[in-house]
């Protein structure tokens, strides 16, 4: 990324963000939990990379980045706002629909969530987001949410590497944002949510922005295996995907337990 200096520069609107910059790095989230754990972070974070060798993905599956087609990066938070313990997981849905804005800012496209933070254009992933939490004992030290955004063609890996259809917002729309206005237009998403994770505008807010919503789905475990299916029928105020069955019966999902596809 060319533009650190002037990122630098655009970040001084968030008096408690700080930039750190790596041309290469094994993984901006695996770098972020280091910072937390060794306690060596001073108010939020944005890691940026060009990049990484080791990024991540939900169930520990890995993610590619090209440095010209790809976006990657970490926010560090400690400022959550208050958010109640149950409540976190809902920092990555913030993320999710943060992308969702930039998106459609800067090519007029509305994309959706697929829950509980991929993101699609036409049913198609475009970005994917991976959130940790570090703990000491009831003691929240900060949370990292890592992005992952494929921006153009060569982002995307080989069809056969893939468990879900992805592609690009360049192919998907005809577009290719710069990564500084992608990443001016998340952290002003993001930041403008962070107070109001708990409250029911940002719930419907999301929403409204799901994937699948009144469709048949399939419940998927950490191992790929099939274990449900049902009617995505929206989440918790918590964050949690409500899943009813054909008996009209509520599942409850979690995020760090199961993944979810269209039947």
């Amino acid at each position: 990324m060319n533009n650190i200096e002037l990122l630098k520069e655009k970040l001084k609107i968030y008096p408690n963000l700080s930039l750190r910059y790596y041309s290469h790095i094994d993984s901006t989230n695996t770098e972020g939990l280091r910072l937390l754990e060794n306690n060596k972070t001073l108010g939020n974070l944005l890691l940026l990379t060009e990049h990484q060798d080791a990024g991540r993905g939900r169930h520990h599956r890995t993610w590619i980045n090209d440095p010209e087609d790809s976006l990657t990066f970490s926010l560090v938070i400690t400022d959550i706002h208050g958010l109640k313990p149950q409540s976190i997981p809902l920092l990555s849905l913030a993320a999710a629909i943060a992308v969702v804005d930039a998106i459609l800012t800067t090519t007029t496209i509305k994309p959706k969530v697929k829950w509980p933070n991929d993101v699609l254009i036409n049913r198609k992933k475009v970005c994917g987001i991976l959130s940790e939490a570090v703990w000491e004992g009831d003691h929240l030290k900060g949370a990292v949410i890592g992005f992952g955004i494929n921006i153009g063609q060569n982002a995307v890996p080989p069809t056969a590497d893939l468990r879900y259809p992805a592609s690009s917002i360049e192919q998907m729309t005809g577009i290719k944002p710069s990564h500084l206005i992608l990443i001016e237009e998340i952290l002003r998403s993001f930041f403008h949510w962070l107070p109001a994770l708990e409250e029911e505008t940002f719930h419907k807010r999301y929403q409204n922005d799901l994937a699948f919503i009144g469709e048949s789905v399939n419940i998927f475990n950490e191992v790929g295996k099939k274990s449900s299916s049902g009617i995505c029928n929206g989440i918790t105020t918590n964050g949690s995907l409500i899943i009813k069955t054909k008996e009209n019966k509520p599942i409850i999902c979690s995020a760090g337990e199961i993944t979810i596809r269209p039947a």
